[in-house]
Formats: C-alpha cells, sequence, structure tokens
C-alpha cells in the first residue's frame, strides 16, 4: 500500500499512515497472518511529538550522526519505552522510526513532528 502525504501536517500524514497499516493489517488476519500491533491508544500529537524527541535525544547521546536506522532501533525503542512506561500509545514505533531515519539522513527533518528538536 502507498501513502500520499505530500502536503498534509505531520500528525494527518501520521494518521493516514495507521490508517493504511490498519487496512493491512486486517486484510492480513483475514487471510489468517498473524498481525502484531502497538498497544494503547493512538497517540496524539502532543505524544507523538515528545516521543520524537525521546527518540531524538536517544540517538545524538549514544550514536554518531548518520547511523544507520537498524544499528539504533534497539536502544530508541527501550528509550521509548522508559520514557512512556505504562501510558504507551500506539504510534511510539513510528515516531522512532521517523526519528531514525531522520537523524540517519534519510528523510528531511521537515517530516518530524513540529516540536520535534
Amino acid at each position: 500500500m502507498v501513502e500520499h502525504d505530500a502536503g498534509l501536517d505531520r500528525y494527518q500524514a501520521f494518521l493516514l499512515h495507521e490508517k493504511v497499516k490498519a487496512r493491512a493489517n486486517a486484510e492480513e488476519e483475514a487471510a489468517g497472518v498473524p498481525v502484531r500491533t502497538e498497544p494503547g491508544e493512538l497517540c496524539t500529537a502532543a505524544q507523538l511529538t515528545r516521543a520524537e524527541n525521546v527518540a531524538l535525544d536517544k540517538l545524538r547521546a549514544s550514536f554518531a550522526p548518520g547511523t544507520t536506522p537498524d544499528a539504533a532501533r534497539s536502544a530508541v525503542d527501550t528509550a521509548l519505552r522508559g520514557a512512556f512506561g505504562d501510558s504507551a500509545c500506539r504510534g511510539l514505533e513510528h515516531a522512532g522510526e521517523i526519528a531514525r531515519l531522520v537523524y540517519a539522513g534519510i528523510e528531511p527533518e521537515a517530516g518530524l513532528m513540529p516540536g520535534a528538536r
């Protein structure tokens, strides 16, 4: 599935991503493929911004700029789990991924939520 989010603000792009992902997951489940989903309610714009900031802080503290997204995934995921604990929302994985892609130089900073440093 393809997301066409050009021109959307970053939170609306996130909501589109989640909608497309939910549809793909439903199709996989209907075909008998097990699907893992994040727990909790969908992240608010403020939660998503906070998550991207947590991820970026971890990246800057632990990795050189340009580090590949896969190399930093575990550390970022751990930082997000620690920061959100029992108040995890659905979208933390997305926030971590976007932050890792931006830090690696693969995606532009404009891909971050407004307010993410």
